[in-house]
């Protein structure tokens, strides 16, 4: 790649689908009121193509796609910090409110699908959607949520948190309806965890 492309607004999220790259951003206008859009733009060229607005979103963080069909998560206000995602068509560009809840979250960094619910990572907590799209605080422990994975074979989730200030950190190890199983104290010294990877 021998080019590139700025773009208004702060990146959050990219993705990429059938050789276009959707970037989430949040905007910003002449009185510093924030909106969303997200970018779409030509692999090759780094062209943008259309931006995609959002206007029921004053933040977002998460950009993911499914089938054909973007999913974005954010906050309609962000006063409130309320969890509210919205899905955008990327063929009939059709955008739909699916989730307004009154559930404060704050940097929505992973989104997994178990065959049950999806689950959502943020600084705060895990938020689980059940298939009516109803959401639930599952798991909060006082720390800030770095990262977490999930294994399949024995329906257990790792969360990597931590206390940034006392530079405390561990894993814990939670069965699917998010008890802690086992809980790991990391050992840390200058550089802060950021990553969990399961083996």
């Amino acid at each position: 790649m021998q080019q590139s492309e700025k773009l208004p607004g702060n990146a959050q999220n990219f993705i990429i689908k059938n050789d276009i790259v959707y970037v989430l951003s949040v905007l910003y206008d002449k009185n510093s009121k924030r909106t969303v859009g997200i970018y779409s733009l030509d692999i090759n060229s780094l062209k943008v193509i259309e931006l995609i607005e959002i206007p029921g979103l004053t933040f977002a963080f998460y950009l993911r796609e499914m089938n054909g069909v973007l999913e974005i998560y954010g906050n309609k206000n962000e006063e409130a910090k309320d969890l509210t995602i919205y899905t955008h068509d990327i063929s009939n560009k059709k955008t739909n409110l699916i989730v307004n809840s009154d559930i404060p979250v704050m940097w929505i960094s992973k989104v997994i699908d178990t065959d049950k619910k999806e689950i959502i990572l943020n600084d705060y907590s895990i938020v689980s959607l059940d298939k009516y799209k109803i959401p639930k605080v599952e798991f909060e422990n006082n720390k800030t949520l770095i990262d977490m994975e999930y294994r399949e074979s024995d329906k257990s989730f790792y969360v990597l948190s931590g206390d940034f200030e006392k530079n405390e950190f561990e894993v814990d190890k939670l069965n699917e309806n998010f008890d802690i199983i086992e809980s790991i104290p990391l050992s840390i010294e200058e550089k802060k965890p950021t990553d969990l990877l399961l083996k």
